[in-house]
Order: C-alpha cells, then structure tokens, then sequence
C-alpha cells in the first residue's frame, strides 16, 4: 500500500526544497518518488504509511506545508467515502491553494458539498473556521485538482526562536534552516553517526542531535568547541563527543569511522586554521573518504568559485547532489552530495 503526501514547497530556492523532500524520503524509504508538479508543489509516493510518513515531513525545513492526497484529477461531484471518512465526528475547513481569485469560491462550494453528502450518508461533521479538527487543502495541481488532508504546518518562527536562543554566537555560524537541510540531503537517520570535522558554534552537530543522530565534532578554536557545547547543551537532547583539533592534520582523532559527515568549512574565514580554498578542498574529499564508513554519505558546502567534481571522484566518493545557493549579493556557495563507494 501506498501514501500520497502533497508538499507546498518553499520558494526560497529553485531546487532545494524538492531535493531535500527527495533525499530524505529515498533514505528511509528506497521506493519513495517525487515529481514536481510547478506553483511551488510537490507530490510525493511512498510506502511509509501515514503516521511514519508524517515524521519525515516534521523534519523538512524547505517544506511549508505537508497533507495526505486523497484524490487527484478533476473533483467530482460525489465525493469519496475516505474524504467524508475523515470528517466523521470532527469538524473541518477547506483551504484553497494556488486557485486565484476563484479560490473562496471553490472553498464555498466544496464545504457545502461536503457536509450535503455527509448528512445524506449519516455522517456527522460541521464547519468550524477558528479550530478546524480536519483541513481539507483543494490545490491546481498539473491538469486537474488535488484534494489532500493537511498533515502539518511548518513554522519557520522554530529556526528564528533557535538562532536566537544560542548561549553562544558568532558571524560565521550557518543559519540552523541551512543545516538541517544539509542534515537531510545526507540522510540522517536516527542512530546514525554524523561528524563535523569544522564544527564552528555546532548548528549542524545542533541539527542532527535533534533528529536522534549521534553527533561528534571537531574544531581547531577552542573558543568555538567551548561555545558549541553550550548551545548543544541548551538545544538538542544528545549527548555530544566534541575534541579541539585539526580536521586536516589529525581527523581520524576519534579513532572511528562516521555514517556521515556533514560539514560547513572555513573558507575564506578569520580562523587559525583557515588557508585558501582550493587548499583546503583538495584534501577534504579524502579525508572525508577515510572517515566514512562503508556507504556513508558527505554533504558539505565550498564556494561557487571551486568544482570539486573530479575531486570528489579520485577521492573514492560517489557525486550524488549538487546544489548552487545564493548567499548575497554576487556570493554564492555549492552544497555538495557524495556517498563513499
């Protein structure tokens, strides 16, 4: 059996919210797909049953809105007995999405229809439009129309209240939305092991604690290592291995190998440490190779002016994603994907 889920899709980027759904989906179910369907939508089927596939969207962080299909092509006048099924002793509210002007009107309608059949086949439900227990989305999608049960909001206030509440912060820090999106184009799964050879205040380490990862790092301020500990403390529920070294010299110094590594290096930052790009990435990717374990996954950033393509490759590591991401102005950055072979 098979779930439906439709994703409204930030329009931050032009392609990373799909790949991040894409990736993270595959990861815990290897038969998931995802097509596009254009206005920021996004459908995705998978075998994960509802309640677990539920999960998979409470972690996206480029997924605005995430509802279970239950019908897709043209609406038609009778309604199906799952929809009316959903409503039974429960009120409900209909949301129109990417409709246009036409949307209210369409709301009206549905909602009528609904309760209309409802009463005909003994079903009790009602209308509430302050505390809905039900939302019924009714979305353009392709060709047709897609009727889907919302299964949940993403507030992006949760990313704002967290870089706010760090004990410790400093300028280079990655925004928390960066790092679990980087957290899931890896493919954290709980349990897993991730590393974070450039630690820096512990965003990404913060990141994957959070979805049950075990979590190590490494920096080469110490500064950093004390000041990263207090916001893993105060943040995520993990306990968390972190040492002062240098990822470069001294990376194998946890004397184990990672399921993941996932990591934003100080390129063209004020560190102890810091050298110029090209330096520092042609010696990462093999490094990396060495600390993973067997398929393990890497997902790190470079600046866009670095192709770290055939480097990625002669380290023995499979190129998976590649995403180019505007920082500001003309500054960019590459997050790239790769899984050890």
């Amino acid at each position: 059996m098979t779930e439906k889920l439709l994703l409204r899709l930030s329009g931050e980027h032009p392609s990373l919210p799909g790949l991040e759904a894409q990736r993270l989906f595959s990861s815990i179910d290897p038969t998931s797909r995802l097509e596009t369907l254009g206005e920021r939508l996004a459908v995705v089927t998978t075998s994960l049953d509802a309640v677990k596939a539920e999960r998979v969207c409470r972690r996206l962080a480029l997924t605005r809105e995430a509802s279970r299909v239950v019908s897709y092509g043209a609406v038609k006048a009778e309604l199906t007995p799952s929809l009316l099924e959903e409503v039974r002793e429960r009120s409900f509210l209909v949301r129109a999405r990417n409709l246009g002007p036409s949307g209210s009107h369409a709301e009206r309608l549905l909602g009528d229809r609904i309760l209309q059949q409802a009463r005909q086949r003994g079903v009790n439900t009602a209308v509430s439009v302050s505390r809905p227990n039900v939302v019924i989305l009714l979305s353009r999608a392709g060709g047709g129309q897609m009727l889907s049960v919302l299964l949940r909001k993403h507030k992006r206030s949760t990313y704002r209240r967290k870089a706010g509440g760090k004990p410790f912060r400093h300028p280079v820090g990655i925004d928390p939305v960066v790092a679990r999106v980087m957290v899931n184009l890896a493919g954290v799964l709980s349990g897993e092991s991730v590393f974070d050879p450039f630690c820096g205040t512990g965003s990404i380490l913060v990141e994957a604690g959070i979805v049950g990862a075990r979590i190590f790092g490494m920096d080469c301020d110490q500064s950093m290592i004390k000041g990263a500990r207090q916001n893993l403390a105060k943040l995520q529920p993990r306990m968390a291995l972190l040492v002062r070294g240098n990822a470069l010299r001294s990376p194998a110094i946890f004397n184990r190998s990672f399921d993941h590594i996932v990591t934003d290096p100080p390129y063209g930052r004020s560190s102890p440490m810091m050298m110029d790009a090209g330096g520092l990435f042609s010696k990462f990717p093999s490094i990396a190779h060495d600390l993973l374990s067997h398929n393990g996954t890497v997902c790190f950033a470079s600046p866009s002016t670095v192709d770290l393509s055939d480097v990625l490759s002669r380290a023995g590591l499979d190129h998976e994603a590649f995403v180019y991401q505007r920082v500001h102005g003309g500054l960019g950055r590459h997050l790239y994907v790769a899984r050890k072979r």
